[in-house]
């Protein structure tokens, strides 16, 4: 065990040091930060699975960056591949969520051709004249399935795919409508498609297209502010945003397919001092009250550290004695 040194011994110690030393420790201890942060994302992971123990983590995938600082933590990114597809892509069919990526992908396409927000279309297999401003809230904010196909309609897959790789979505796919649209079938997927698979995402691709709407919106970009506020008025709120106790805004998309076992969530919580990304996706569960607690309790963990790293911000480093054997550099 590691001695431990009296706060107001190590607050002395601090003002001791000259200007020179000072800027010299800081500088190190900048460098050696995000491992300090992937030890104690990791920590929590690990407490969180013993008081879950039901839960096949196998199958859960997690992507977790802090936007102030960029440090990251990510746990089962791999790839398989979809003999569906003929790909080599991410390990999560991700229900819902895919709707995240999809609109991102439209909207960046619609951005880079200058398709106006207010632009009015027509679906020819529904026979639906519709804004698409409209429909790409609409697949976000009440999680439509029709809007989510209409448009897939209009983008079409190859070019939303082609989209998302542009900005470095490399990992991950879109392959088909989803179900359970009064215009969708398995038959037609396969037909039009050549599969019924819906997606196939990795965690930190989804934290790329998060951060991307963050980081575009801020700048005030008026396509991704309309996906931004959109996930932010998400209508569905009982993982993430419950995880943080419903205490400021989520910009998220939740996915869900119970025959499957899928219960994910994927945002950007709004923490007043320390906002950050977390993906949380899940496979082939056994029951889903307990996925959602473990989503809401690891979220919540997560957060607890978020609000201690706030004295981070800004890259400055201070001596904080919290309750274990040893020194955290926050």
């Amino acid at each position: 065990m590691k001695k431990k040194i009296p706060l107001l011994s190590a607050l002395i110690l601090m003002l001791s040091m000259t200007t020179q030393g000072f800027a010299y420790v800081e500088e190190s201890l900048v460098q050696l930060e995000p491992t300090y942060f992937g030890r104690e994302v990791e920590t929590i992971f690990k407490h969180v699975q013993e008081n879950h123990k039901t839960i096949e983590y196998f199958t859960v995938g997690i992507y977790i960056e802090e936007l102030s600082t960029g440090n990251k933590w990510i746990y089962n990114n791999g790839l398989v591949y979809d003999p569906s597809t003929n790909k080599t892509k991410g390990k999560f069919s991700s229900a819902s969520a895919v709707k995240l990526p999809l609109a991102y992908a439209t909207l960046r396409y619609m951005d880079k051709n200058d398709i106006p927000l207010s632009s009015t279309l027509y679906d020819p297999l529904s026979k639906d004249t519709y804004v698409l401003s409209d429909v790409i809230k609409d697949s976000i904010v009440t999680s439509s399935v029709a809007a989510y196909n209409k448009l897939i309609r209009w983008l079409t897959i190859p070019v939303a795919n082609a989209t998302l790789e542009a900005d470095g979505i490399v990992n991950s796919t879109i392959n088909s409508e989803m179900g359970l649209d009064a215009y969708w079938s398995l038959e037609r997927n396969l037909r039009v498609y050549g599969t019924y698979n819906i997606s196939r995402f990795t965690p930190e691709d989804y934290g790329l297209i998060l951060k991307s709407i963050y980081n575009r919106s801020n700048e005030g970009n008026t396509y991704q502010t309309l996906l931004y506020q959109s996930l932010i008025d998400n209508i569905f709120h009982s993982r993430i945003p419950r995880g943080v106790n419903y205490r400021y805004d989520v910009a998220h998309k939740t996915g869900t397919y119970m025959k499957g076992g899928k219960i994910s969530d994927a945002g950007i919580v709004l923490h007043p001092t320390n906002p950050y990304i977390i993906v949380v996706l899940t496979d082939k569960q056994d029951d889903f009250i307990k996925t959602e607690k473990f989503i809401r309790d690891y979220v919540w963990h997560i957060d607890e550290l978020m609000t201690e790293r706030t004295l981070v911000i800004n890259r400055r480093i201070h001596m904080s004695v919290v309750n274990t054997d040893r020194f955290l550099l926050y």
